[in-house]
């Protein structure tokens, strides 16, 4: 692990980061919560299909040690 891959990962994950932030801060303090979310069951199909690919490609990217690969999904 070289100097300019930690920099790349680390640029990375700043720009997560940041855009979560952002998102975040454009949120009302009192509007989203827990309850708000929808349970897996009921997803519409797409959004379940994408959520399961989604975690499939972030596990295989953990266990290969391609860190990158998770924060530009």
């Amino acid at each position: 692990m070289g100097q300019n891959i930690l920099k790349q990962v680390s640029e990375n994950y700043r720009k997560v980061r940041n855009t979560f932030r952002f998102l975040m801060a454009n949120l009302d303090d009192n509007t989203f919560t827990k309850e708000d979310c929808l349970p897996f069951n009921e997803l519409s199909d797409l959004n379940k299909y994408m959520l399961v690919r989604l975690n499939d490609k972030a596990k295989k990217a953990y266990k290969e040690y391609c860190f990158a690969d998770v924060t530009t999904m």
